[in-house]
């Protein structure tokens, strides 16, 4: 079992954002129908951690001390 801290999980959020990112721009059936860029990446990663869980038995937890503030940053900007 891995745990990441703080900066690993931010890290890791903003990679799967890239990755999101270039899956959208590459892939034109996501690019036509509007996916956004973090849902594709988080399928894919969340994907991947699937696989590796049930193949390798891996198990990744991601810190959360953040995402309360986060997410209150988030919904404050869209409202």
């Amino acid at each position: 079992m891995f745990h990441l801290d703080t900066l690993a999980t931010l890290v890791a959020a903003t990679l799967t954002l890239l990755l999101g990112r270039k899956l959208v721009h590459s892939v034109s059936f996501l690019k036509k129908y509007t996916i956004p860029e973090p849902v594709a990446g988080g399928l894919l990663v969340a994907l991947a951690l699937l696989v590796l869980k049930k193949s390798m038995g891996w198990e990744v937890n991601f810190d959360m001390s953040l995402r309360d503030p986060l997410m209150l940053a988030f919904f404050a900007t869209i409202a």
